[in-house]
């Protein structure tokens, strides 16, 4: 494994981290069900990272998408800080809000992710289809006239 590689799946797992850990520190006084609906956005949020971060290792494209895509899913774990404060929000809509921007990013985030997946599909057929073609030289051929046409 490739020294890059092996330093990316450090920075994953640190970010990870990040992911799991940071909730613990922030003040949680949530009502029972906007703490559930907390948890599961941080949990469709985190599988997305985790999701994007394998398409990242095992994706055999030389085209960008794999960092367009795990970057995606590290701005994309702003969403569950979002239904956080939608959680705290005292309005009676907050559940079908949350679950509605859930919905929203994870669509969102899906269509982006397997139309990037699709493109660099058709990217490396049409690679092997335009690679070019080596030619051998060959000798020069001069003609007996060459010279009488100068």
């Amino acid at each position: 494994m490739k020294r890059l590689k092996i330093c990316f799946i450090i920075e994953a797992l640190i970010v990870l981290a990040l992911i799991i850990f940071v909730p613990f520190t922030l003040n949680n006084a949530f009502e029972s069900n906007s703490f559930i609906l907390y948890l599961a956005s941080k949990f469709t949020f985190g599988l997305l990272f985790i999701a994007g971060v394998c398409y990242a290792l095992f994706s055999k494209a030389k085209t960008g998408s794999s960092v367009t895509i795990v970057g995606l899913a590290s701005l994309f774990q702003l969403v569950p800080f979002g239904i956080r404060f939608i959680a705290k929000a005292d309005f009676d809509l907050k559940w079908f809000v949350g679950i509605l921007i859930i919905v929203f990013a994870v669509v969102i985030f899906v269509a982006l992710m397997f139309g990037l997946s699709a493109q660099d599909k058709l990217a490396v057929k049409r690679e092997e289809i335009a690679a070019g073609k080596t030619i051998e030289v060959e000798e020069e051929k001069r003609l007996a006239t060459d010279e009488e046409k100068k």
